[in-house]
């Protein structure tokens, strides 16, 4: 999939990627980032970055903010691998990493968000708490991950998009008799680390 820059200012991509949302409907336009909202999750992307996109494109389209490679091991990915964090001042925005080895025709393969700044078509962001979330999904349940035992995720089948939970202590989300059923909600108080999007293909 490539990802197909249109051609505005310097300036303008500034604003948009790392300032203010354009505040318009990004679902059908996957790869036109003068028509996405720059903070807007959907299935194929988030704000500015898109699954597909290469890391060339990604730092063009966040001109001003910083990228620094950081363990995947880190943020939740069973591999040795690094990915990219992409800063803005003190502020972390977004985690992505590709099959390779972050090479600037390299392709994303999975994009997290991590700032609450962005958000769903539901205004679901990071930093929310679960029993928010479960307003908008009444019959959610979670999963622990198999190889992060703190971390726990509950995925949006229509959409594909993942949002995480991780635990800095024993507590979790929900009350596991194994790691392999998911799980209602017990604690509703816990919150969203992060959202995630992942080409499976």
């Amino acid at each position: 999939m490539k990802f197909i820059i249109t051609i505005i200012t310097c300036a303008t991509v500034f604003i948009q990627a790392c300032n203010t949302p354009t505040g318009q409907d990004t679902s059908n336009a996957p790869h036109n980032i003068a028509a996405r909202d720059s903070l807007l999750i959907t299935s194929h992307s988030i704000g500015l970055a898109a699954l597909g996109q290469t890391i060339g494109d990604l730092k063009q389209s966040y001109k001003g903010c910083t990228f620094s490679k950081q363990p995947l091991l880190k943020y939740g990915v069973e591999s040795e691998g690094k990915g990219l964090l992409v800063s803005r001042g003190k502020e972390d925005l977004l985690f992505v990493w590709t099959i390779r080895d972050l090479k600037d025709d390299d392709k994303l393969n999975c994009i997290m968000a991590l700032s609450n700044k962005f958000h769903t078509a539901g205004s679901i962001s990071p930093g929310m708490t679960v029993g928010a979330l479960a307003k908008h999904y009444p019959q959610m349940t979670v999963h622990k991950s198999l190889d992060f035992p703190n971390i726990e995720f509950f995925t949006d089948d229509n959409t594909n998009i993942t949002f995480a939970f991780y635990s800095k202590d024993s507590t979790s989300v929900g009350k596991y008799t194994d790691n392999i059923e998911p799980t209602k909600v017990i604690d509703t108080t816990k919150t969203i680390t992060c959202i995630d999007i992942i080409d499976n293909k």
